[in-house]
């Protein structure tokens, strides 16, 4: 199993919260308040964050892309741990 932990500032994920229903479909959320996410967050973050300190892969998402972040994370966390085990096609 591989772990990484994605870092990035409460505020930067409070503001990427979404909401889904039982089939996954979004909802479009109303009345937002964002400080009460920053402060859900905050309390999601210090309940795991003993957790999150065992892992030993951390990637900052801080001001990046979904995609940026992705392309990084794939090129210097998972293939040259992958590519060690098994032979990838060039």
């Amino acid at each position: 199993m591989l772990s990484i932990v994605l870092q990035d500032w409460p505020e930067n994920i409070a503001l990427r919260v979404t909401e889904t229903d039982d089939n996954d479909e979004y909802i479009e959320r109303k009345n937002i308040n964002i400080k009460e996410d920053i402060r859900a967050v905050k309390h999601f973050i210090s309940r795991y964050k003993k957790a999150f300190e065992r892992i030993e892969l951390k990637y900052d998402i801080n001001g990046k892309s979904a995609e940026e972040s992705a392309q990084e994370i794939v090129e210097t966390m998972i293939y040259p741990r992958i590519s060690k085990t098994y032979s990838l096609p060039q």
